[in-house]
């Protein structure tokens, strides 16, 4: 089945969502050529998000962030979310509608949970799937965390990462 993102860069998703641990199972997702974030919460800011599970996920991104639950969150806490499937992202950067003269080294966000995360809160998240990527900063829970805090988290990572630049890592 498919769905449609939540959240924009004007208007991100700003409240609280349960879960209640029932699974959500079998999705795919595709991007269009928008440039606008994959994920299942495109934006979040103060959300909070509970209990959210995805299983057997498939993903394909051609834009700069792919998250398996979020692509940007801010302050943001994740408790007790988890994801398995497939994150595939070919990013090239897309400047007025041309591809940028940039290698793609130095260009995506991948995270099993959150693409990019800043000021969050993660508890008890897991990540068990497949990453294949070229990209700045990949990650099974965050693929960036900046004044972020992980706890009792883990992953699972069968991948195919490619950074020539920034950083890669199962967590």
């Amino acid at each position: 089945w498919a769905f449609e993102p939540v959240g924009t860069e004007d208007a991100p998703f700003t409240g609280s969502y349960n879960g209640n641990g029932y699974k959500l199972v079998g999705g795919t997702y595709k991007t269009q050529d928008n440039g606008a974030p994959t994920a299942m919460f495109r934006y979040t800011d103060g959300a909070t998000l509970t209990d959210i599970c995805l299983k057997e996920w498939d993903m394909t991104s051609k834009v700069q962030y792919l998250g398996g639950i979020a692509a940007i969150a801010k302050n943001t806490t994740f408790d007790g979310c988890s994801w398995n499937g497939k994150l595939h992202q070919s990013a090239k950067a897309v400047m007025d509608g041309h591809e940028a003269v940039t290698d793609n080294a130095n260009y995506g966000f991948v995270g099993g949970i959150a693409a990019f995360a800043q000021e969050c809160t993660f508890t008890e998240c897991t990540f068990d799937g497949q990453i294949s990527a070229t990209g700045k900063c990949i990650g099974g829970i965050t693929g960036y965390a900046r004044n972020s805090t992980i706890t009792k988290c883990s992953a699972t990572v069968a991948s195919e990462v490619y950074t020539s630049y920034h950083c890669a890592g199962s967590i």
